[in-house]
């Protein structure tokens, strides 16, 4: 969602005035669909139950490919094969833009016939790279994109994380196969001022500064909780934890041990179903006793 809205922004402000559909909702669009007079439609595609196989695009950008959606596929390599099967459908002459930083995504580009480009942090072998990588005190992050190691104009972000400068590398190798500039697309991702329910600070109450983010997985955890614990400094941090359906619980139950550090106090709700029926074999306070038995200071709620 975040990184749509990125390439949402910069299409815009290079006034391309695409088609947007967006998972989310973004204030520049005042929602989460934009019908433009562009000739580009820009959608998130979502691979739970391989809906983005109803799609052949011209030009596909793939984050990452990981264990989600069990409840749906049968294991992780069968994960693999619907999103090849959804790179494969990419029309004649388009392009995959691949993240170099994921083993999976990276590895699409030996089984596919599309032309391939790479980009990542950590990769120095993709074709888009980023040097000076630095960040503030709120941890938005600044860097020079690379593109086959030649500079581009100097992108500086102003949502916080790492991932979102990996997100923004992405949207730079993509928005560039569509031919725009250096400096419109580091215009556009200096305006970018995220998407709701993405790390979103939705109120202070009493002092305490509530901040809400869509993140359904231990993974997403992770990558939040270091934004929150900075936000925080000294003070006390809590997390709230809803755990997103009961299959996804069973299945990263390990995970989700290891996902909560930086946090003073964890408080555990109980498993938002979703799409599921309650199998009778999970339940939050599982989480919170085996949470408590490793020394995380969790309640459950």
């Amino acid at each position: 969602t975040t990184t749509t809205a990125m390439l949402s922004t910069v299409l815009l402000h290079a006034r391309q005035d695409p088609t947007i559909h967006i998972g989310g909702e973004m204030d520049l669009i005042g929602g989460s669909v934009h019908s433009g007079a562009g000739d580009t439609f820009l959608t998130e595609a979502c691979e739970f139950k391989a809906s983005f196989l109803t799609l052949h695009p011209t030009l596909a950008l793939v984050l990452n490919i990981d264990a989600d959606h069990l409840d749906f596929y049968r294991d992780l390599a069968h994960i693999e094969e619907t999103f090849q099967k959804f790179l494969s459908q990419i029309t004649p002459g388009g392009t995959a833009v691949l993240c170099g930083d994921n083993a999976r995504a990276k590895a699409m580009k030996e089984r596919i016939a599309a032309h391939c480009v790479t980009y990542g942090l950590d990769d120095a072998q993709s074709d888009y790279t980023a040097a000076d990588l630095c960040h503030d005190d709120a941890l938005c992050y600044s860097f020079t994109p690379l593109e086959h190691g030649q500079p581009l104009a100097r992108v500086t972000l102003r949502v916080p994380g790492r991932h979102n400068a990996l997100n923004a590398l992405g949207v730079v190798a993509t928005a560039r196969q569509l031919g725009l500039a250096g400096e419109e697309i580091s215009a556009g991702l200096s305006a970018f001022a995220g998407a709701h329910r993405r790390f979103e600070l939705t109120g202070t109450v009493c002092g305490v500064k509530l901040y809400h983010d869509y993140g359904h997985n231990p993974a997403e955890f992770r990558s939040v909780i270091p934004l929150a614990d900075a936000v925080a400094g000294a003070h006390h941090l809590f997390v709230v934890c809803q755990p997103h359906t009961y299959s996804r619980t069973k299945l990263l139950f390990e995970e989700y041990m290891t996902c909560f550090s930086g946090a003073d106090t964890v408080l555990i709700t109980d498993i938002y179903a979703a799409r599921e029926k309650d199998p009778g074999d999970i339940h939050a306070t599982m989480l919170v006793d085996a949470l408590r038995a490793r020394g995380v200071p969790v309640v459950y709620t």
